[in-house]
């Protein structure tokens, strides 16, 4: 059975918001880039602008919202009272709204077509008038959207709800579920007007169908009166076997909900327990969250036998898999491969965002970046998670932190729990850490270490400049550390030469990584600790030679910008493991993989990644989805360009919120991703779609954080990352 509050529990469909205080929503998973929430003294709640330009999302079940109010007020200094408030609706021409520092409604109207069924982005742009933008703030005390039939606002529910295990739709709301026919398969169940206050007009329902070639069917559809009830009975079992989209919206009376009683899909033979084989579940956290950090007792991990090993994660920035030997490259990688031969290699692992600014912090934490709220240069790790380091310095380990990027130098929350930090620069690519600063006798040592190759830019040292790239008679710049300065004209109208002299440049930048790995092996087993550890070498995110338009990271979300080598060395004491995993893995297992295999004390403080040795020495199966996001932009100055990908078995599905795009791919068959198969399989990207929107919602409200301070960036900081091409 497939019950509608399963797939409401979590999707939870926004109608409207109304005030900032009675809906944590507006100032946590409502309000994007660019607020902060200002608290008075009353408990009253205010969101407040923190730069000139800041995005809110609305859901419409309908899609015909005529305009949208924004209740508060633009402030500036008090000799500049005129104000211009400039909007842009799901990334159209932007548009203008004159308003003054009074409290009014700021109304922002919507050419027809222009919002849509499901979420829009709302982007607003807060100037004075006639000057730039530095000087003036949105106060939002409130938001409502209207329609032509007057406004959609009122104080009964605004969200489809799940109460006591009954579904609670309000008037203009829409349920999307996608899921898999069972045999004899029929809509059942039990529906009932609720309303304080009837209206004289009634719940009209309508059930809409989209089946697995795309075609749409009308189910029909019925009145209730509020206060009456009806039964439901519609037979599904014409699409038996098919993946389809069921959508049922209901307009009603405001201020007023309908009940779903025991509502759901049911199958043939539900009495022995049948059940859809596709239900809407979200991988749940392992686990309870909590901030507390683990006594210092190690024990015997539960599978491997990891008692006590060294450990060393080395990172090397911006590596794509397929550019080291042991993944089929076509120049050897000797260090890395070397070690993948000796231990575990994961075929397909993958990051969970495309850039470093939200790689890392789930690197360190076994969760996912949207969860953290992790989105920008500097954002903090939250206090209610701890750092990997802290968990293993409560173990008795000697913490070291070793780096060549500047994530860690900047953000303060990155080096909690390690006893040495050392930031080396970008500079000084070929230094690396020695032994005294990483091993301490009679002490287990944990060491992050962050190298910057193959980071751009793409100029190792000799003798690795110039080995691949050297036949090159072209006209690009002998320096190409900044491709992400060039022109995407410029870039876009590059031959095959240039494109293979550019990959060739980066191989090279790979090979000298490799070389840096190989210096690190070679200080651990001087130290007479390399048998002994635990060795992973990984990526925090791969790199983009324009397979989809893009050079270098951080925008898109597809194969090329995700996976990432992944090897793991095991103790010389741990035997049994398998050579290779091949199915997908992501940087968010590492953590939950240490605390499984090392013993530590508070295993059950929770974790979105799972640890990675039941699979590595049980040969137990890793049935999972696998979830990526990325903020798009580096940039922190302008606004995000957020994509959301999942997936799941032989399928991927990657969105764009902001245009409302969703593109379809067989990743088994089709790895490069270059057949977008959305239109086709309307209804299996549909499925997928829901399973990323719901895995979605769930993250951002899992710690249940607002909006974030905004981060001031340094001058060093700014020419690092200008350095890097971020900025």
């Amino acid at each position: 059975m497939v019950r509608l509050a399963d797939f409401a529990r979590h999707q939870k469909d926004h109608v409207t918001t109304r005030s900032v205080p009675a809906h944590a929503e507006l100032a946590g998973r409502l309000a994007s880039d660019g607020w902060r929430i200002d608290r008075g003294e009353a408990g009253e709640s205010t969101l407040r602008t923190t730069r000139d330009r800041a995005r809110l999302w609305f859901f419409s079940a309908d899609g015909a919202p005529t305009r949208a109010e924004l209740h508060g007020r633009i402030v500036g200094p008090e000799t500049d009272r005129a104000r211009a408030l400039f909007y842009r609706l799901n990334d159209t021409k932007k548009r203008t709204a004159v308003t003054t520092e009074d409290e009014s409604a700021l109304r922002l109207p919507f050419k027809p077509g222009r919002a849509r069924v499901g979420w829009n982005a709302l982007d607003l742009f807060v100037q004075r008038r006639g000057a730039k933008a530095e000087s003036a703030v949105l106060e939002l005390r409130g938001f409502a959207l209207r329609h032509r039939a007057g406004p959609v606002e009122d104080d009964g529910p605004r969200t489809i709800e799940v109460v006591e295990g009954q579904l609670l739709t309000p008037g203009e709301s829409l349920l999307d579920v996608a899921f898999e026919v069972p045999e004899g398969a029929r809509l059942e169940g039990r529906v009932e007007g609720d309303s304080e206050s009837p209206s004289q007009w009634a719940f009209q329902v309508d059930l809409r169908l989209i089946d697995g070639a795309g075609a749409e069917h009308d189910l029909g559809g019925f009145r209730i009166d509020p206060g009456d009830s009806d039964r439901l009975d519609y037979d599904l079992s014409p699409w038996t076997g098919q993946t389809v989209d069921l959508r049922i919206s209901v307009a009603g009376p405001r201020g007023s909900a309908l009940r779903w009683h025991e509502a759901g899909i049911f199958g043939a033979g539900e009495s022995q327990g049948a059940e859809a084989p596709i239900r809407p579940a979200v991988p749940p956290v392992s686990g309870r969250l909590g901030r507390e950090v683990p006594g210092t007792s190690v024990g015997t991990g539960t599978s491997g036998g990891t008692d006590r090993p060294d450990v060393v994660i080395i990172v090397l920035d911006a590596a794509r898999a397929d550019a080291f030997g042991a993944y089929g490259a076509e120049h050897p990688t000797p260090a890395f491969d070397a070690l993948a031969a000796a231990g575990t290699l994961f075929e397909r692992a993958l990051s969970p965002s495309s850039w470093t600014g939200q790689a890392i912090p789930a690197l360190v934490s076994g969760f996912h970046p949207d969860t953290l709220h992790t989105e920008r240069w500097g954002d903090p790790l939250p206090d209610a998670v701890p750092h990997v380091a802290e968990l293993m310095a409560a173990a008795g380990y000697r913490t070291v932190l070793w780096s060549q990027h500047p994530i860690y130098n900047r953000t303060e929350s990155l080096m909690r729990g390690f006893e040495r930090v050392h930031y080396n620069g970008r500079r000084k690519r070929g230094v690396l850490p020695g032994r005294r600063l990483l091993f301490e006798r009679g002490r287990p040592t944990f060491a992050l270490i962050h190298l910057l190759p193959p980071h751009s830019p793409y100029a190792p040292p000799a003798p690795f400049r110039g080995a691949y790239s050297s036949g090159y008679r072209g006209k690009l710049p002998t320096k190409l550390g900044a491709l992400g300065r060039v022109g995407k004209k410029r870039l876009l109208d590059l031959n095959d030469d240039d494109r293979a002299y550019i990959f060739d440049r980066y191989l090279e930048n790979v090979a000298f990584a490799d070389s840096l790995i190989g210096r690190l092996l070679g200080t651990l087993h001087r130290s007479r600790r390399f048998d002994d550890a635990l060795i992973v070498v990984t990526s925090d995110h791969g790199e983009a030679f324009l397979e989809h338009g893009q050079f270098m990271h951080s925008r898109e979300l597809y194969q090329e910008f995700l996976r990432i080598p992944l090897v793991v060395k095991w103790p010389s004491g741990a035997a049994g493991f398998a050579r290779s995993v091949p199915e997908p893995a992501t940087l968010i297992d590492l953590v939950p993989t240490l605390v499984d295999g090392l013993g530590l004390g508070g295993a059950d403080r929770g974790f979105q990644g799972a640890s990675l040795l039941p699979t590595v020495f049980d040969g137990a199966p890793l049935e999972r989805t696998i979830y990526a996001t990325t903020r798009g932009i580096g940039d922190v100055t302008r606004m995000a360009k957020p994509r959301w990908m999942l997936e799941q078995g032989d399928w991927r599905v990657i969105h764009d919120p902001v245009a409302g795009r969703t593109e379809l791919y067989a990743v088994a068959s089709d790895p490069r991703e270059s057949d977008d198969l959305a239109g086709e399989r309307p209804t299996v990207a549909s499925l997928l779609l829901q399973r990323l929107l719901i895995q979605r919602w769930f993250n951002v409200g899992l710690l249940q954080l607002g909006p974030r301070a905004e981060i001031e960036l340094d001058p060093e900081m700014v020419e690092e990352l200008k350095a890097l091409g971020y900025l």
